[in-house]
């Protein structure tokens, strides 16, 4: 190594001693001239405080006189950018604002471009803000499920530390002005098209793509690497001193007026905290979030086994005392095989049905009353044991699906239905019964897992149709239909399902792919509504009566026609008060189909299923 020439007049900061400067906030390690910069707090991921802001920009002044390093690599420990923000790191912010903001804003972009004049890597390990820092570097990287965004107008604040400014150079003003103004995200893939960013690495593997871009750069001449430098960054160093300081102090009249109402720094109430914004914004859909309230951190602290559930990604919510009890339960319905693992009996009232001629579009009619027997009743009158799981594991949990294990005379059993309401509020709840696509997904996860402990699947089936909405379209209603048609069609493991009230088109399909349908006398089950079936035949859908009968969608029509293999009479008014008859046959049939059905062979059970579509 050279003898330093500025040796003679200063004494020049080494690694060792500046590592302990900046032990607190930031990791720093140096190999062959390359210098790694891992933000951090202590031993954790970087929380954003006013500590975190002045130590940045400090640090950069100092990398940029230490000439052992050849190469900066600058990234966040962890698989985040700077998700967190230390609720008692900008009090200070309040009392010295212009001191501690204004000059450390300015300072960190002015000491990255103008001060640091070797070559620089910014290495995005995942989702986050405050990505000034790896913007500014001459190429910047990031893992494929990075998003980015800022959040300020969010706040009612000025984008900072020359945020906005970047995204109008690097994502041009109209696109730059729409996202900042609606705080929405954009995606790596996004960034990566629009020229934010330079590559896309796989999860976990950002740092080490950075240091072979470093070690590749290092094979050239230390001169060649300097005078590139300066060529890198000369567009940022004219938008720098045209507008940087405008910039820095919009953010500044913006800030003041917020502590001048009383709004910011001491006085900012937990709900305007940072870190539950980025939580919230993270965890909620794109545009979910635009209509809520902000929120506490510690309101969604304790909100997130709620919000696991309503995304799809937790089964129950269940009382720590409770926990051992539902465990038990759930233990013994997981068993392998077709041993039965505690005899549970139940008694069912009789009571004598009654049966009369109807026509066609009168069943239809009936099929929809309000007061007809819904999903949840079957479910209470014919298992035992029933343990609700929720969530597809992808999105949500759909309520216009309820699915979960269950035992029926001491068998394992996993019960899957499509859920209405008997009023307007229980219908909304239940979407009506028109499932989305995490209600499928929801329904096809709970049949994998059923195969993989060969429970049996029972299906009750009670649906206008599929949802079909924009935002069912967007998340692939079609494809989760018909992946649950595909799988259903070969499920190692017996599969009966059972019309209870409407089945409609192929929202109903995706739930009777089975070895065998049975229908309620009075449900229905067919390609679509006679509602639509008359106004595309005929343009008028007045006409549905005529169509219920032209479309034989009846379950006497449909067992004539080897569609379905059992019809159940009906009481006169049936309610889920009357119900116990119907239930007494369910019961009787479901058993004889299970001690029929789970002795199969399963290559048998299968094939017979093809089959079974085959000769339709």
């Amino acid at each position: 190594m050279k003898k330093d020439i500025m040796a003679e007049y200063v004494k020049l900061p080494e690694l060792e001693e500046y590592k302990e400067w900046f032990k607190d906030h930031f990791d720093l390690y140096r190999e062959d001239g390359i210098l790694q910069v891992t933000m951090k707090t202590k031993d954790h991921v970087m929380c954003w405080s006013g500590s975190s802001h002045r130590a940045m920009s400090q640090l950069s002044r100092v990398i940029s006189l230490d000439r052992k390093n050849e190469i900066l690599i600058w990234t966040h420990t962890g698989d985040s950018w700077m998700m967190d923000k230390d609720p008692n790191g900008w009090q200070t912010y309040a009392d010295e604002r212009f001191d501690h903001q204004y000059i450390d804003d300015y300072d960190l972009i002015k000491n990255m471009i103008f001060d640091i004049n070797i070559p620089t890597i910014g290495a995005i390990p995942g989702p986050g803000f405050h990505w000034d820092s790896a913007l500014l570097c001459d190429v910047t990287i990031c893992a494929e499920d990075a998003k980015f965004d800022d959040d300020h107008l969010f706040f009612g604040l000025i984008p900072g530390d020359g945020m906005f400014m970047l995204m109008q150079h690097f994502l041009g003003t109209k696109r730059a002005n729409y996202y900042a103004y609606t705080c929405r995200q954009w995606t790596a893939q996004q960034a990566l098209e629009w020229g934010w960013v330079n590559e896309l690495c796989p999860k976990g593997k950002v740092v080490e793509r950075a240091w072979e871009i470093a070690r590749m750069i290092k094979s050239l001449p230390r001169e060649t690497r300097t005078i590139m430098s300066h060529l890198c960054k000369r567009p940022l160093e004219k938008l720098l001193v045209d507008d940087l300081k405008i910039h820095t102090l919009s953010e500044q009249y913006s800030t003041i007026y917020r502590i001048a109402q009383k709004d910011y720094g001491e006085a900012q109430v937990d709900e305007k905290d940072m870190s539950a914004v980025h939580h919230y914004r993270y965890t909620r859909g794109e545009n979910e979030w635009l209509q809520q309230p902000i929120r506490s951190w510690d309101d969604i602290r304790n909100d997130v086994p709620k919000w696991a559930k309503e995304h799809g990604f937790v089964d129950q919510i269940v009382e720590r005392q409770k926990m051992r009890q539902t465990l038990g339960k759930i233990l013994k319905m997981h068993q392998t095989g077709n041993e039965k693992v505690e005899k549970a009996t139940k008694e069912f009232q009789n009571r004598k049905t009654r049966s009369k001629t109807l026509e066609a579009w009168d069943r239809v009619q009936i099929s929809r009353r309000n007061d007809r027997p819904v999903a949840g009743h079957y479910i209470q009158a014919l298992f035992q044991d029933f343990v609700e799981l929720h969530g597809d594991r992808y999105f949500a949990d759909d309520p216009a699906i309820v699915g979960g294990i269950a035992t029926f005379h001491g068998r394992a059993v996993t019960v899957i239905a499509q859920a209405k309401g008997q009023n307007t509020k229980e219908n909304i709840g239940h979407n009506f019964g028109m499932p989305s696509p995490e209600g499928y997904r929801k329904a096809l996860r709970l049949m994998k897992q059923a195969e993989k402990f060969h429970r049996p699947v029972i299906c009750f089936v009670d649906t206008p149709g599929a949802f079909c909405g924009i935002s069912a379209e967007e998340r692939g209603q079609g494809e989760a239909i018909a992946r649950n048609l595909y799988e259903m069609s070969a499920l190692r493991t017996p599969i009966l399902s059972i019309v209870i009230g409407e089945g409609g088109s192929g929202g109903a399909l995706a739930m009777a792919v089975s070895d065998q349908v049975w229908m309620l006398e009075n449900s229905i089950y067919s390609i679509l509504s006679p509602e639509g079936f008359a106004s595309i035949l005929w343009k008028d859908s007045t006409k549905a009566a005529q169509a219920a009968k032209v479309m034989r969608l009846t379950a006497a029509d449909l067992k004539e026609m080897g569609i379905v293999e059992k019809v159940f009479a009906e009481p006169e008014h049936f309610t889920a008060e009357t119900m116990s008859n119907i239930a007494d046959e369910l019961e009787k049939n479901i058993e004889g189909y299970l001690e029929e059905y789970t002795n199969k062979d399963i290559q048998e059970l299968v094939d017979s299923r093809y089959e079974r579509f085959r000769r339709m």
